[in-house]
C-alpha cells in the first residue's frame, strides 16, 4: 500500500488523487488545502443555493463510508518558525 500528500484539493489535486488510487487500489491519498470544506463540484453549487440538492451532494470524496475511503481531505496548517521543517537560518527568505 502506498501512502501519498496532495497539496490542494482543486481540480488537479482531486484528479491526481482518483488517478493514484486507480493505479494502486490499496493506495491512500491525503489531500491538504486552506479549503475548509472537501473537495466540491463548484458546478452543482447553483443547485446547492437554489435548494435542489442537499449540501452533501456536492462532495466528491465523502460519499463512501470512511471503511471504503482511500482519498482524504485534511485542513492545511500554515507553517510558522517553530513548525518549521527546515532550521530558522535555512528557511527561504531568510538570511
Amino acid at each position: 500500500m502506498g501512502r501519498y500528500v496532495i497539496v490542494g484539493n482543486g481540480v488537479a489535486g482531486v484528479t491526481a488523487a482518483q488517478t493514484i488510487v486507480r493505479a494502486d487500489p490499496a493506495a491512500e491519498v491525503h489531500i491538504f488545502s486552506a479549503e475548509s470544506y472537501p473537495y466540491y463540484r463548484r458546478p452543482r453549487l447553483w443547485k446547492f443555493i437554489a435548494g435542489k440538492i442537499e449540501q452533501g451532494a456536492l462532495y466528491l470524496l465523502s460519499s463512501r463510508p470512511k471503511s471504503q475511503r482511500r482519498i482524504w481531505s485534511c485542513p492545511a496548517v500554515p507553517p510558522t518558525p517553530a513548525r518549521s521543517l527546515l532550521p530558522h537560518s535555512e528557511s527561504p527568505g531568510r538570511s
